[in-house]
């Protein structure tokens, strides 16, 4: 009875941590939406340049859109590391995805709560170039290789950015 009443009150952990980003990006993309109209847009920026930080400085590009402009505001980073500013990013390819997808601000959060959180839009995100450049590739399924023996894999890209393994060859 104890283990009902715990899963009924709600989410804990690090999960209910992802479900207050999931409200978090929800605001952020209503005001991504609000930023659209160039006087908003500039005065983002203008926080954006003018807000204190850490580090050398807020990275406001002329390329910027809203919605890395919000992401960046709203997630700045903490020092000198690159991992705010990857969130950020990752957080506005995000909420591109979801305006391409006509779903509606008020709607994103529990979108992310039913279909996968962020990766459900992030990594499903088409990439315009021919070639990708990466050093972590996500498998469609797991393999099994043996420890401290060499092989080739062949793969294939799918268009979620995972790859598909064709085959597992060894080495003698």
């Amino acid at each position: 009875m104890r283990l009902r009443a715990i899963a009924h009150a709600g989410p804990i952990g690090k999960r209910h941590s992802s479900f207050e980003l999931y409200d978090l990006l929800a605001k952020c993309y209503a005001l991504a939406n609000r930023c659209k109209k160039p006087e908003a847009f500039e005065e983002l920026s203008r926080l954006l340049r003018e807000q204190p930080c850490e580090g050398k400085g807020r990275w406001v590009l002329k390329t910027s859109d809203e919605f890395l402009l919000v992401c960046r505001y709203v997630f700045p980073r903490k020092g000198h590391g690159r991992g705010e500013l990857t969130n950020a990013s990752r957080y506005a390819h995000c909420l591109r995805q979801a305006e391409k997808r006509n779903i509606p601000p008020h709607e994103l959060a529990s979108w992310l709560r039913e279909n996968g959180g962020v990766n459900a839009l992030f990594l499903r995100r088409p990439l315009i170039r021919k070639t990708v450049k990466t050093k972590t590739l996500y498998l469609a399924e797991q393999i099994e290789v043996w420890k401290n023996k060499p092989f080739t894999l062949t793969l294939k890209r799918l268009p979620d950015n995972r790859y598909e393994v064709l085959e597992v060859k060894y080495h003698d």
